[in-house]
């Protein structure tokens, strides 16, 4: 398959799991309001903290180390790392109320899945089986999006029935990521165990904290908001950056393609200029895709979501640089991570953190609710010129 047509096809997979997560927001908003798409906003949240140890021996790191090393004992590893990992933090996280309390065992099995499935999916995209990898990112919303309509039809409307609809979509997922695997078998290698631990642990260990630090630059604005402002303004903050993050579906769809290339590819002059060309590309394409969100008027958004949505227009205006910035930073971040070079992206993750809670810290009386979108805005800024000056000015991959 071309890269356009794998492009082409991702898009379509990410567009439809876009639309089906959104029609999730509405419909829970509309249903339960903003305080209650608040709490399923720290849900989501939650999951995505468990997922960020699992990725230090598995996830993104295996999509380098696939065309290099033997499936089988890199899904052992990876899968028994996930465990480990995952049940101490979560005991954690239940322990600080960090993550809902009352729907904390599904966050937890739905983790767990959700961790196991994720390790399929990156051996699929290493072997650049790209069908079959946006199959599970497709999958995953839809079937969740219609789980939770008829949990919903079923019993009372709740939070606690989306979570069962989403611990239920993971477990399709899993189901269905084994058998792609093992449909056209896995590559076995003479790699010891003991050395096989050794590559993931040096090549993930920085691309998790490259991992660690953006989760946070994405998600910990959500914890701030909740703590100073309340789950209502996180409900409409969550909804805003729902939205135009849909966006950001162009670039997630040019980069998993590129990023799987790059990995199986030693040719860095070729690399560089498909970063430089999908860069562009994927900058104009947001653009154009975030300008009608913004020239949308405030009814529209309040129609939509419900009475308690209003002002969400607002929010958006101010997160929209942030998307841009990340539509570009995200090819980059790319580039480094295909060709090995985990520590760049680390680096450029942390600048974005310490810019983010600086600013918030800064920030937050002057601009009040809207502190998290013009934070965002910013940090996100100076991620992508970090990745800019890095990439022109910085040493070529060997």
């Amino acid at each position: 398959m071309s890269l356009n047509r794998g492009i082409l096809f991702n898009f379509i997979s990410r567009f439809g799991g876009a639309l089906a997560n959104l029609a999730i927001s509405i419909l829970i908003s509309r249903e339960l309001g903003a305080e209650v798409k608040g709490s399923h906003a720290l849900f989501i949240a939650g999951v995505a903290m468990l997922q960020l140890p699992a990725g230090w021996f598995g996830s993104a790191a295996l999509v380098y180390l696939t065309p290099r090393h033997d499936h089988r004992k890199l899904l052992y590893i990876s899968n028994n790392w996930v465990l480990l990992c995952m049940i101490p933090l979560w005991t954690v996280l239940r322990y600080f109320d960090i993550i809902p309390v009352d729907i904390s065992i599904e966050l937890l099995i739905a983790s767990i899945s959700f961790g196991w499935w994720n390790n399929y999916s990156h051996i699929l995209l290493g072997r650049e089986e790209n069908k079959a990898f946006n199959l599970l990112q497709f999958l995953h919303p839809i079937s969740t999006l219609l789980l939770t309509v008829a949990l919903f039809w079923i019993q009372e409307p709740s939070l606690a029935a989306f979570a069962k609809a989403y611990l239920i979509s993971q477990l399709i997922n899993l189901v269905t990521a084994g058998v792609l695997v093992h449909k056209k078998g896995l590559q076995e290698s003479s790699d010891s165990y003991a050395n096989l631990i050794g590559v993931m642990r040096r090549h993930g260990f920085f691309l998790q904290l490259a991992n660690l630090t953006q989760f946070l630059n994405y998600r910990i604005l959500y914890f701030f908001v909740d703590f100073y402002f309340g789950k209502q303004v996180l409900g409409v903050y969550s909804n805003a950056q729902s939205l135009v993050e849909a966006v950001w579906m162009v670039t997630r769809s040019i980069s998993t393609i590129q990023f799987g290339r790059i990995a199986n590819s030693s040719d860095d002059k070729a690399n560089r200029d498909l970063t430089r060309k999908y860069a562009f590309i994927s900058l104009v394409v947001s653009f154009v895709c975030i300008v009608p969100l913004i020239v949308l008027p405030s009814d529209f958004f309040t129609t939509l979501f419900g009475k308690d949505f209003s002002g969400l227009s607002e929010y958006i205006y101010l997160i929209a640089p942030a998307i841009l910035a990340m539509s570009m930073g995200n090819i980059y971040a790319h580039y480094f991570a295909g060709s090995g070079r985990n520590l760049v992206n680390f680096t450029g993750s942390f600048i974005n953190l310490c810019s983010t809670l600086l600013c918030f810290f800064l920030l937050k009386d002057t601009f009040g609710v809207h502190t998290a979108p013009v934070v965002s805005s910013i940090s996100f800024g100076l991620h992508l010129f970090f990745h800019l000056g890095y990439f022109r000015f910085g040493p070529a991959s060997k």
